[in-house]
């Protein structure tokens, strides 16, 4: 129900989305220097601030963050797991750190490329025990504590190689390409397949089939990565800045530069009848139901559920004992 947004030089901003389409700011924490990356894991939020470091912040009342720790290591995005957490520091490489104590958070090693001066580490994805990291030079990955490095290097016909950022799927990669757009490799480093967009590609996620790109100013572009072999356009959205985007619970939350956050309903209809898949996954747990299929047997089509937002599986959802179609 809260969207955590690393603002820049506002620091951490949570917005209650109990409304998504009317957002409102519930609480922050201001960093003091710039926050670039957020990811929240249980009652904390962990920020990379590209100027001050790295914040533990208790999000458990989200109306009032609590600052519990940091770290004075600068970044620009952060993952976490397995009480770990991994920060893409641009030219300092990547930091490990340890957070199972959030109070007291202990820098166990960094990694610099072995003093390669161009190494500059843009984004950090957690998989199992392997981190793997969207480079100027490509894509890499090493182990949680930091050892076998091993590096793929990308580059589209202009040699250009500067990967913004990376998301992983459950089984492929994805990685978004200023200069070109998205590439989806496995998790071997294997190239499966690439599409391009027309801006500057600053992020990417990923949710059920459709890749989400944000393309700079050039907007939001959505596409269709059912088979990552053959990545194709699926949709756009070019009237808008996105820099930053994710996609949770059915909506694409996108950032830009000046124009704060742009909300997206993002589920996609398969069986083109009307209603998203995730609706109907949440209320008849498949698609076998039709749009003109009445579940609870109240009068009102699935479709008039899905319209009115009612729920289909309850027939008098008011308890005045008159069933909802009456009504």
């Amino acid at each position: 129900g809260y969207a955590y947004v690393a603002d820049g030089l506002f620091g951490l901003k949570v917005l209650d989305l109990t409304l998504p389409e009317s957002p409102e700011l519930a609480g922050s924490y201001a960093t003091s220097g710039s926050a670039e990356g957020v990811v929240v894991a249980g009652d904390y939020a962990y920020v990379a601030d590209s100027e001050e470091g790295f914040f533990i912040i208790d999000i458990s009342n989200p109306e009032d963050p609590v600052f519990v720790a940091s770290l004075p290591h600068p970044a620009q995005k952060v993952t976490v797991g397995g009480g770990q957490a991994f920060l893409a520091a641009g030219t300092n490489g990547i930091h490990s750190i340890d957070v199972s104590v959030p109070a007291s958070p202990v820098l166990l090693g960094t990694f610099d490329g072995n003093g390669d001066p161009d190494f500059k580490v843009n984004d950090v994805e957690l998989v199992g025990s392997t981190v793997y990291m969207a480079l100027d030079g490509g894509l890499a990955q090493i182990s949680t504590s930091l050892s076998g490095y091993s590096v793929k290097v990308i580059a589209d016909e202009e040699n250009n190689q500067n990967c913004s950022a990376i998301t992983y799927d459950g089984s492929t990669l994805y990685l978004s390409l200023n200069d070109y757009g998205a590439f989806a490799y496995t998790l071997s480093k294997t190239l499966l397949g690439s599409a391009a967009t027309p801006g500057s590609a600053e992020d990417c996620a990923y949710n059920e089939g459709l890749l989400y790109v944000a393309d700079g100013s050039k907007g939001l572009r959505i596409l269709d990565a059912t088979d990552p072999a053959g990545i194709e356009s699926y949709a756009s959205y070019a009237n808008i800045q996105a820099y930053g985007v994710t996609v949770a619970n059915g909506y694409a939350y996108v950032a830009s530069k000046s124009s704060g956050i742009q909300i997206f309903r993002s589920s996609v209809d398969t069986d083109e009848d009307g209603m998203y898949d995730d609706w109907e996954i949440d209320n008849f747990g498949d698609l076998l139901q039709g749009a003109f299929d009445d579940n609870d047997n109240d009068g009102i089509f699935n479709w008039g559920e899905y319209l009115a937002n009612l729920n289909p599986a309850n027939s008098d959802q008011d308890g005045d004992l008159l069933i909802d179609g009456f009504d």
